[in-house]
């Protein structure tokens, strides 16, 4: 059995995913950082986010993102953001927010919305 910061990670479930919702602000904030948390306590080596949701953003979304990323390594694990809608992932390539926080697409996410992902 595999240990995160002392905790025995549990290869029987799933990763954690955790639904962004509609909405990535501040409002949002103490939300998905617990839940981050959460997550991150149950031993798993990734936590991922969903975004394939998000309706409204603004900067402060953004910045939570990266602060849920070093929170999520600072709990011993890796976070991964799957399916941000397009706009979403437009705005996090100019700010090469997709370099630093690794970037999934789940087709069965993606195809509800008619679109494809671009990389």
């Amino acid at each position: 059995m595999s240990r995160i910061a002392g905790r025995p990670a549990d290869r029987s479930t799933p990763d954690p995913e955790i639904d962004a919702g509609p909405d990535l602000s501040a409002r949002v904030s103490d939300r998905l950082r617990s839940s981050v948390s959460e997550a991150a306590a149950t031993g798993h080596h990734v936590v991922r986010v969903r975004l394939d949701r998000v309706a409204t953003f603004d900067t402060s979304g953004l910045g939570l993102l990266v602060g849920l990323h070093r929170l999520a390594r600072t709990e011993g694990c890796r976070l991964v953001l799957v399916s941000p809608t397009a706009m979403l992932f437009a705005v996090m390539r100019r700010r090469g927010l997709h370099r630093v926080i690794p970037v999934e697409f789940d087709i069965r996410l993606t195809e509800h919305r008619g679109r494809r992902p671009s990389s």
